[in-house]
């Protein structure tokens, strides 16, 4: 993409700071973010956010590595931790708030919201869960180890599938809010 996803810009913010104000917004107060290799670019950023910054000291890591690094700084009580991505941007506040909702309800199920049947992100995992990455088990895996467990939840939001892995994704994202 020629330079960090989280920098890139969305109706002139970086994306990262488009997440972080919709995660917000839903009303989520304990915000942690994973920085790894390019922190000292994305780290002035966060200033002023009411987040705190977790490091991903391995360079070439999976998610359950940052994942890990997020769960060393994660305050003691809490019962359900939402994975989201950068690659997200999109994704609605009422989604975020109708994941934790749902999470308040059924606390032991893995969360994942699903736009036209089509699986997307973030997914809400119970904490208990979640710790297996710190295993380095991939979130996948953890999901597929418990069907039982997962509870998939329409929503009118395409954000949850909207990723931006590749130049013309970003594009296509950034013509939909401007």
């Amino acid at each position: 993409m020629g330079r960090a996803k989280q920098l890139l810009p969305i109706q002139d913010e970086p994306a990262l700071v488009v997440c972080i104000r919709r995660i917000l917004a839903a009303g989520i107060t304990e915000v942690i973010v994973v920085v790894g290799h390019n922190r000292n670019s994305i780290m002035p950023i966060l200033e002023g956010l009411p987040v705190t910054a977790a490091v991903n000291q391995e360079p070439d890591s999976q998610m359950a590595d940052s994942v890990r690094a997020g769960l060393d700084v994660l305050p003691p009580g809490i019962t359900g931790i939402m994975v989201g991505l950068v690659d997200h941007p999109l994704v609605l506040s009422a989604t975020y708030a109708l994941l934790e909702n749902i999470h308040n309800l059924v606390p032991d199920k893995i969360v994942i919201p699903t736009y036209r049947n089509r699986g997307g992100h973030p997914t809400l995992f119970p904490s208990f869960l979640c710790r297996q990455a710190s295993n380095r088990k991939p979130l996948n895996r953890i999901v597929a180890e418990h069907p039982e467990r997962v509870v998939r939840i329409g929503v009118e939001d395409p954000g949850v599938v909207m990723d931006m892995d590749y130049p013309a994704d970003y594009r296509r994202l950034v013509s939909l809010v401007s």
